[in-house]
């Protein structure tokens, strides 16, 4: 069953039992993931961010975890 909000869906209904409650908790994270992973590359692509080097993979990954660094002192 879909749940609605001024006519846009907004949730969904959908029985479970013992037998299928973890399978299908695990389809939808992984449905969720997926799309997670695809809007992230999207964005990449559009901010030209997907052509970076390791290099500079590894570069703002350790800027990154610096930065937090000085904000947990």
């Amino acid at each position: 069953m879909v749940i609605t909000s001024n006519g846009r869906p907004v949730a969904l209904l959908s029985s479970v039992n013992e037998s299928n409650l973890e399978a299908s908790l695990s389809a939808w994270r992984q449905v969720r993931a997926t799309r997670t992973i695809a809007s992230l590359q999207k964005s990449a692509l559009r901010q030209g961010l997907s052509a970076l080097s390791m290099e500079d993979i590894d570069a703002e990954i350790s800027a990154a975890r610096k930065s937090r660094k000085e904000v947990a002192q």
